[in-house]
């Protein structure tokens, strides 16, 4: 019977690991990018429609003015509540960069678990502001939000499992 080397099997699950958090933090960086990017809502205003993604609606949001020329309250809001969730996303994709050159630490994920509830809690408001406006007829979801919550589910399975997270924390 041959005798195995157990230094060169270390190295191999080394490598498979690697591919395996570089595969997953990729997954989760592109669903949470296209997520952010692709369009998430269609709404008819003034019989013309109009097609924002994450980003965008949270700025329309910001800039939308009553008939009288007003800020609207609860749109303000909404339009703070989607640029936070976008400002989340690319920090989570800043975390899943550090993920994937397997540099964490201990107290590094204290932060990233921070970035990562904020990510899924944003992502809840996304899909009920999202069933709040499908009550209007003019509202239509598009799939930013499906790549988004897909992206998030993925960045919260590398962040917050500890199999995941015993392939990116060096100081365990």
């Amino acid at each position: 019977m041959q005798q195995l080397d157990h230094g060169l099997l270390a190295d191999r699950i080394e490598r498979i690991e690697a591919v395996l958090i570089r595969s997953l933090a990729f997954a989760a960086g592109l669903g949470i990018g296209l997520g952010l990017l692709l369009p998430y809502l269609t709404w008819s205003v003034d019989q013309k429609d109009v097609t924002s993604n994450i980003v965008a609606t949270g700025f329309l949001g910001v800039t939308y003015r009553t008939e009288d020329g007003d800020i609207d309250g609860p749109s303000l809001f909404i339009g703070i509540a989607f640029i936070g969730l976008s400002l989340v996303g690319v920090l989570a994709l800043c975390v899943l960069v550090r993920v994937a050159a397997r540099t964490g630490s201990m107290s590094f994920t204290r932060w990233a678990n921070a970035i990562a509830a904020l990510l899924l809690i944003g992502v809840v408001g996304a899909w009920l502001f999202a069933g709040v406006a499908r009550r209007d007829s003019s509202f239509a979801l598009h799939s930013g939000i499906f790549f988004l919550t897909g992206g998030a589910m993925l960045f919260a399975f590398v962040i917050f499992t500890d199999t995941a997270r015993r392939w990116w924390v060096l100081d365990r």
